[in-house]
C-alpha cells in the first residue's frame, strides 16, 4: 500500500490543480494557470525524488511525463491567455496528466486499466475543448471508438495475466514472467 502511496504523492499535485481549475473557474484562468504550472513543476520534482523507488523504464517515464507535462501546461497556459475556456482546459489537461503519471507508475492491474480508462476519457475532453469544430467533433469520435475497443483489449490482457499469474501486483507478474513459471 506505501508503494501506491508514493505514486500516488506525484499525481496528487496536479490532481489537486484539476480540481481548483474546475472549483475556481473562468473567473480566476490566469490564476488557475499559474497554479497548474506549479503544480506540474512540483509534481516533476517528486518524481524527481521517488525514482528511484521504481524500476528504470518506470521512473523514467515518470520524470519523462512529469517534465513534459510542465511544458505543455508552461504552453498551454501563454498560448490560451484570455481564451474563454482556458480554466476547463487546464481542468481537464491536468487531470489528464495526474492520469498519465498514474499509469506509467501503476504498481497493480486494476490501477494500470482504470489509469489508462481515464486518461482516455480526459484526452476525449481535451479534443472536444472547441466543440463547434467539425473536425473536432469528427476527431474525438474517432478516437472515443477506438480507445473503447483498446480498453476492452486492455481489460481481457488484464483477466488473462491474472489467471495466468494468480496476482495483480505487475512487479510479480515480470518476475515471474522472467523465470517462465505462470
Amino acid at each position: 500500500m506505501a508503494d501506491i502511496f508514493s505514486h500516488l504523492l506525484a499525481a496528487l499535485p496536479v490532481a489537486a490543480a484539476a480540481l481548483l481549475a474546475f472549483a475556481l473557474g473562468e473567473r480566476h484562468a490566469a490564476k488557475v494557470a499559474r497554479i497548474a504550472q506549479g503544480s506540474a513543476l512540483l509534481s516533476f520534482c517528486v518524481a524527481l525524488v521517488n525514482a528511484t523507488s521504481l524500476d528504470m523504464v518506470a521512473a523514467v517515464m515518470l520524470v519523462l511525463v512529469t517534465f513534459i507535462g510542465f511544458i505543455v501546461v508552461r504552453y498551454s497556459e501563454n498560448y490560451l491567455r484570455a481564451e474563454p475556456g482556458q480554466a476547463r482546459f487546464i481542468g481537464w489537461l491536468s487531470a489528464t496528466l495526474a492520469s498519465v503519471i498514474m499509469l506509467v507508475a501503476a504498481p497493480t492491474l486494476p490501477l494500470l486499466i482504470t489509469t489508462w480508462i481515464a486518461t482516455s476519457l480526459f484526452l476525449h475532453r481535451l479534443l472536444l475543448f472547441y466543440p463547434e469544430r467539425a473536425a473536432a467533433q469528427r476527431a474525438a469520435r474517432k478516437k472515443f471508438v477506438t480507445a473503447r475497443l483498446g480498453d476492452i483489449a486492455l481489460i481481457g490482457a488484464g483477466i488473462c495475466l491474472w489467471l495466468a499469474y494468480r496476482t495483480i501486483d505487475i512487479g510479480s507478474i515480470l518476475a515471474a514472467a522472467r523465470t517462465g513459471s505462470g
